[in-house]
C-alpha cells in the first residue's frame, strides 16, 4: 500500500506530552502526527492503523496499542461507526 495522505506537517508536541515518562518516543511522535492530521480544516482524522504502521515502520499492533493508550490517557477521542458493515474510525485529538 502506498501512503497518499498528505499532512500539514505541523503537529504540536506539548510540554505535557514531551515530558511524560510513560510514553515511548514513538508514542510521542505518533500523537504529534495525529495532531498534524487534525490541525487542518478537519477536526478529526480517519487514518488507519495500517497507514500509520507503514508510515513509521512499526507493526499495526504497535499503533493499535498506542491509540488505545492515548484514549485511556485522555489525549484523544475515538468514534467508530458502522457503514454498510464496514467500521470507520475517526480520531480527534483533545487540545
Amino acid at each position: 500500500m502506498t501512503i497518499i495522505r498528505s499532512t500539514v506537517g505541523l503537529g504540536i508536541l506539548t510540554k505535557e506530552v514531551r515530558t511524560r515518562k510513560d510514553l515511548t518516543f514513538f508514542e510521542k511522535i505518533l500523537i504529534c502526527e495525529l495532531d498534524s492530521l487534525t490541525n487542518n480544516v478537519e477536526s478529526s482524522t480517519d487514518i488507519s492503523n495500517e497507514e500509520l504502521s507503514e508510515l513509521y515502520g512499526v507493526s499495526e499492533s504497535t499503533v493499535k496499542r498506542a491509540i488505545k493508550k492515548f484514549e485511556k490517557l485522555g489525549f484523544i477521542e475515538r468514534e467508530v461507526e458502522n457503514v454498510n458493515y464496514i467500521n470507520r474510525r475517526k480520531i480527534t485529538v483533545k487540545r
